[in-house]
């Protein structure tokens, strides 16, 4: 996926993205240094979010202010707002 992003970023600038089951982030960290406005980060684990993810983005350098997060199952996403991406990875849930 990241590889993908890469090759495409041209199709992320100035978008939102929405990044589902992110974990580590990577793939939403992906979108946003290529040239995304936002990425909400959404994953079932607070704790996740918390202590993996925005640990990543730190390292990253990504400012907080082009992050979203969202803790819960993908049954609480209705009512979101509009992004222009939606993307997951390695997301297989029995």
């Amino acid at each position: 996926m990241l590889k993908y992003i890469g090759e495409n970023s041209q199709n992320f600038i100035g978008k939102r993205v929405l990044e589902i089951g992110c974990g580590h982030g990577l793939v939403g960290i992906g979108a946003l240094k290529s040239g995304a406005q936002l990425c909400c980060f959404q994953d079932y684990n607070q704790d996740v979010l918390d202590n993996i993810t925005k640990t990543n983005l730190i390292l990253n350098d990504i400012p907080s202010e082009n992050c979203q997060f969202l803790a819960g199952d993908w049954n609480n996403l209705g009512g979101l707002e509009k992004y222009d991406i939606i993307l997951g990875s390695e997301i297989v849930y029995k």
